[in-house]
């Protein structure tokens, strides 16, 4: 078994996650499983876990209110997702401070993007017990300017070509660095 670090806290402290934003957010499987597929010659081949993660995606707007994906992608053992949470209310921007989103906070739309999925493929799968797919949390960065959302969009876009070097490839990872 691998001991992993004692994880930190990761939210941005004082930061309100239900606000007008666009966020950088990246969730892991379990484990860092490979689960949803592979990629072959720079490109995400999806398994059948992977194909209801991209339905859950293509989906998202019909069960998240004020939300707009506007990229992902899927690797094998994690998702990146750059996601805004927008206002129906063109008023809002002539205000100085934006309304707020109810429930509709970034740990919240989260957290039900991935039980929604872990209910699905268990489901689909007639696992008893129940897998869990996702490791605990996720990373999040709120994009502060265009010039980082750039940078964002096109990490995601280029993503699977990279996958050779990518940090979540279990090949890049040293192990060693986490035993006790």
């Amino acid at each position: 078994m691998i001991n992993l670090p004692n994880r930190k806290k990761l939210r941005y402290k004082g930061f309100d996650y239900s606000s007008y934003a666009t966020y950088f957010i990246t969730i892991c499987t379990d484990k860092r499983r490979f689960i949803f597929g592979d990629v072959v010659d720079g490109v995400m081949q999806l398994s059948s876990f992977g194909q209801i993660v991209d339905i859950e995606f293509k989906n998202f707007h019909t069960f998240h209110d004020n939300t707009q994906i506007v990229n992902y992608v899927i690797m094998p053992n994690h998702v990146h997702i750059l996601l805004s949470l927008i206002s129906n209310d063109l008023e809002y921007l002539a205000k100085e401070e934006a309304p707020q989103l109810n429930n509709n906070s970034i740990p919240k739309i989260i957290q039900r993007f991935k039980a929604g999925i872990t209910r699905t493929i268990n489901a689909e799968n007639n696992y008893t017990p129940k897998k869990i797919i996702w490791q605990k949390s996720y990373h999040d960065r709120i994009i502060r300017n265009e010039k980082e959302f750039e940078i964002f969009h096109n990490y995601i876009d280029i993503n699977p070509t990279k996958w050779s070097e990518d940090c979540h490839n279990p090949t890049n990872i040293d192990y060693k660095k986490w035993e006790p």
